[in-house]
């Protein structure tokens, strides 16, 4: 579902981005992995408030960064954060489980995908009616 590279191109890259965020950054693995659970968790609620008190500049370098990701998302075929997350910490969390669990739609692969490819056009939404409700 919605994949450009292979599994095994796709697997090779992740592990290179994350070989090279272990290697910049003064952390242990652990640490790193919570940390970068953490931020994925909050980013899109940052990003909408920071949208919203600085409409013009930010939205669209979130709109950029937004679409970035969208992109990473289609040419890996999952979530690179998510299994870099998931890789470290050896479990089976995502972020997106608890918007599956409210929904009480079963924890799987493929409604993952559907929900972040839904969540992700959510907030796109949210977005643009914050810029254009502060223009």
């Amino acid at each position: 579902m919605y994949q450009i590279l292979n599994y095994e191109m796709s697997n090779n890259i992740i592990d290179k981005i994350q070989y090279i965020l272990l290697k910049m950054l003064p952390f242990e693995k652990r640490t790193f992995a919570i940390i970068l659970r953490s931020i994925h968790i909050i980013l899109p609620y940052i990003l909408i408030m920071i949208c919203y008190m600085e409409p013009k500049k930010y939205t669209i370098l979130t709109l950029i960064f937004v679409m970035i990701s969208g992109l990473c998302f289609i040419l890996f075929g999952k979530c690179w954060v998510s299994v870099i997350e998931k890789k470290i910490l050896q479990d089976e969390f995502n972020v997106i489980d608890p918007y599956l669990e409210i929904f009480g739609i079963k924890k799987d692969n493929k409604n993952r995908k559907r929900m972040t490819i839904i969540l992700g056009f959510v907030f796109v939404l949210i977005i643009l009616l914050i810029s254009q409700k502060n223009n």
